[in-house]
């Protein structure tokens, strides 16, 4: 589980959005997926979860509620156009972030590296 959640979720996520864009959407022709890259970085969100007091499902389902209601406040304010404004360095920024996590994160296994704590 990428996100610290169990797989099952992953299905709700992956299935749910495209259903709600379907009913509520207005684009005709626009592809969702769930990204790799946003379960990475839930995935460091969920690991902080103990911190918080709060389970990493709990976690993620604050997260995504709360994605969700600034997707409607945006929609609401009609402020679509905002995403064209930072589309392409949002899009290279979280690549190369989810690069470094990726690598970062694999580093002590790629040169046998053992780290007591």
């Amino acid at each position: 589980a990428i996100a610290g959640v169990p797989p099952s979720v992953a299905v709700g996520t992956a299935v749910l959005p495209a259903v709600v864009y379907a009913v509520l959407g207005s684009l005709p022709l626009l592809a969702l997926q769930s990204g790799s890259t946003v379960a990475l970085c839930l995935g460091e969100l969920t690991a902080q979860a103990d911190a918080l007091g709060m389970t990493p499902m709990e976690v993620a389902s604050l997260t995504s509620l709360f994605v969700g209601l600034f997707h409607l406040v945006l929609g609401a304010l009609d402020l679509a156009f905002v995403a064209e404004l930072f589309s392409q360095p949002l899009l290279r920024g979280r690549t190369v972030i989810a690069a470094v996590m990726v690598l970062s994160g694999s580093f002590r296994t790629l040169f046998g590296i053992k780290l007591d704590g």
